[in-house]
């Protein structure tokens, strides 16, 4: 008798699945054909976003007040000024176009992107490359007037750059080997050269005779820009992510923005 038992048992476990596999799930065995649907108010979700309007009156009875548009001729840091806010730019009259165009050097490669800024100063334009290539052209024709390889001494792999800044006549460059190198806009001469803490991949910031740098590992090193002494230093999270570029500090006569990956 038992032994019977045992054979309907293994027999009903091999015949459910394929029974069950005939129904797209096992609740449609038991379900009618026709679903009813919930009970309740339906409320669009699209009807629930809520523009923005102003809720004062005499902001309604005024329009988009803008500044006066200024005409700049300067684009000496990373985002235009070390304060990041370029207000209201003429463009001029006219379409824009093209004028020139010249090769600065390494473009972007799959492991190593341009991330470097041009910058504008004193009708001059200087360039950094994925190739460590710091160079100085013309603004009015392109010609180029120097060139120098700002990477570190006895480094053969190239890495991603940081950027360039100008302050009083002196051209900032972190190089993304750990350093940050002075450099003479005339002709491209050293001035000094400083290792930091941690690569960066970030522009410099320059104001008031103060660099500031953001690194790789969270940092923000605030340096002498006579010569490159490290006045103090502030550091973020901890974060094993790291920005394939980087955002220079934005910064006013008393305070300092940096950007962090964390």
């Amino acid at each position: 008798m038992t032994m019977k038992r045992n054979l309907l048992a293994l027999t009903l476990a091999f015949s459910l699945p394929v029974f069950v596999s005939g129904c797209s799930s096992v609740g449609d065995m038991f379900d009618s054909d026709e679903k009813k649907p919930l009970e309740g108010d339906r409320i669009s979700v699209l009807e629930l976003a809520q523009s923005l309007e102003p809720e004062d009156p005499v902001l309604e009875e005024n329009g988009l007040i803008a500044p006066a548009a200024w005409r700049n001729e300067f684009w000496p840091q990373a985002g235009g000024y070390p304060n990041h806010t370029m207000q209201h730019l003429d463009l001029g009259q006219g379409e824009l176009a093209e004028v020139w165009s010249v090769d600065i050097g390494q473009g972007s490669t799959d492991e190593l992107p341009l991330t470097a800024q041009p910058i504008i100063v004193d009708g001059r334009i200087f360039t950094l490359d994925t190739d460590s290539k710091l160079s100085a052209f013309q603004v009015s024709d392109g010609k180029k007037l120097w060139e120098r390889n700002i990477a570190a001494k006895d480094e053969d792999d190239p890495v991603i750059a940081g950027g360039m800044a100008f302050s009083d006549g002196r051209l900032y460059v972190t190089n993304g080997f750990s350093e940050l190198i002075a450099v003479n806009p005339e002709d491209g001469k050293f001035v000094w050269r400083k290792h930091i803490a941690a690569p960066s991949r970030a522009a410099p910031t320059v104001i008031n005779g103060r660099i500031f740098i953001t690194t790789l590992d969270n940092r923000l090193l605030a340096l002498n820009a006579a010569d490159g002494a490290v006045l103090w230093e502030h550091s973020g999270l901890s974060e094993t992510a790291a920005l394939v570029g980087g955002a220079s500090p934005a910064a006013n006569n008393d305070i300092v923005i940096p950007v962090f990956s964390s």
